[in-house]
């Protein structure tokens, strides 16, 4: 089973995505954001990183690449809810799931859109592992 790194400001959502990975026999290593993903990149290895886009201190974009450039094998799933232009002012660029389109063409293997489906989280968590 595979050890996943889950990347994510909203502890409810954290919590949620460790029960559905653990259930599956995986082990979690849960971070609030951009800064504790890296650092725990740095004390030891994950398969997968699970990395929200809208994250506080750095955002998921600047991760990915961060990830993407220092630890080139692990393999990364971007996961997002999306935001409309009303909720993110001065941010359009950010607005609505092409983030996780943008996420993919900086590196990421898989993306996921929020609320997320245990099934596809699994199937994507296990074949990018097998």
């Amino acid at each position: 089973m595979a050890r996943v790194l889950v990347v994510d400001d909203h502890r409810d959502s954290r919590e949620l995505m460790a029960v559905m990975l653990e259930t599956a026999g995986h082990q979690t290593v849960l971070v609030g954001d951009g800064d504790e993903a890296i650092a725990a990149l740095r004390e030891g290895p994950v398969d997968v990183a699970l990395v929200d886009i809208f994250l506080p201190v750095r955002n998921g974009i600047e991760v990915i690449r961060e990830i993407r450039r220092d630890f080139p094998r692990v393999k990364i799933v971007a996961v997002s809810a999306g935001w409309g232009p009303e909720t993110l002012p001065g941010r359009e660029q950010y607005c609505d799931l092409g983030v996780l389109s943008r996420a993919r063409d900086l590196g990421a293997e898989g993306a996921l859109p929020k609320p997320l489906s245990q099934d596809a989280l699994l199937a994507l968590v296990d074949g990018l592992t097998d």
